[in-house]
């Protein structure tokens, strides 16, 4: 496979999904050999050095288009801490790390991760939470030369996670009005809460920095098995001139390798 990045959409490797039945660091190889022409990191680069990490990538002419920011604490169900009151110094903590990270990676996109709402909490508070902190963010990773970006995760996926909905995630931007935080949208989720893919994207494109997709229900491959049809929206995304990433983040049914048949048609 081989990915030419004339061609629109451009699609990068989730590795945070794809190729776990590596090691994570083998996994950079195996999106380079795979076709690739950059990845995206969730969680999984914080427990790297990012100089060696950053030899990966140059190692296999890659680039970096998104991290995450640290999940907080995972077993104790946080995903993320950027809404979540009490939690605001632990926040700035967890974005100088991913900031720390961008820069040695050369990412230009960080993904600053809410937080779940906790049972019998006002959504209120966490909300003005997240209004302050994402406002301080965007002031300090525009001095680096960053951006933010913001995703509505389903119920489905993550339940009682604080921002929902793409209207919810365009609320936010407009209100912390920072010409460096966008939306991330993925399509798995907006399909779970919104649906009517085609209409929402092209409504929110304006303030769409980075898409992600996979399979509704199973979130598999965007293949022909689920109720979406990707070669259509690709084709959309094409004819609206979509000039930032679509980022593969999907369970595989099997072996990440054999399930990229999708791709073929966009090489």
């Amino acid at each position: 496979l081989s990915l030419s990045l004339s061609v629109m959409p451009r699609f990068s490797a989730n590795l945070g999904f794809l190729f776990k039945e590596v090691p994570f660091l083998e996994r950079f190889e195996l999106a380079r050999k795979a076709g690739f022409p950059a990845v995206e990191l969730g969680f999984d680069q914080y427990d790297h050095d990012p100089a060696m990490l950053a030899a990966l990538l140059k190692q296999n002419s890659l680039e970096c288009v998104l991290i995450n920011t640290p999940k907080g604490n995972w077993e104790a169900g946080e995903r993320g801490l950027c809404a979540v009151p009490g939690r605001e110094n632990d926040f700035q903590v967890a974005l100088a790390e991913a900031a720390r990270y961008a820069e040695i990676l050369q990412c230009p996109c960080i993904h600053v991760m809410a937080g779940v709402v906790s049972a019998g909490k006002e959504p209120t508070e966490y909300h003005r939470t997240f209004i302050h902190n994402l406002s301080t963010a965007c002031e300090v990773l525009e001095a680096k030369g960053l951006t933010a970006c913001i995703e509505a995760i389903s119920p489905v996926a993550v339940p009682d996670y604080f921002l929902n909905s793409i209207p919810q995630a365009l609320q936010v931007v407009q209100e912390v009005g920072r010409k460096n935080l966008c939306v991330q949208a993925d399509l798995f989720h907006m399909q779970n809460t919104t649906g009517n893919i085609l209409h929402t994207l092209e409504k929110y494109l304006p303030f769409i920095r980075h898409i992600q997709v996979s399979g509704v229900p199973g979130r598999h491959e965007p293949d022909e098995q689920n109720e979406l049809n990707f070669p259509f929206i690709f084709g959309e995304l094409d004819r609206w001139k979509y000039q930032h990433w679509v980022g593969c983040e999907y369970n595989p049914r099997g072996s990440t390798l054999q399930g990229l048949g999708w791709l073929q048609p966009f090489l």
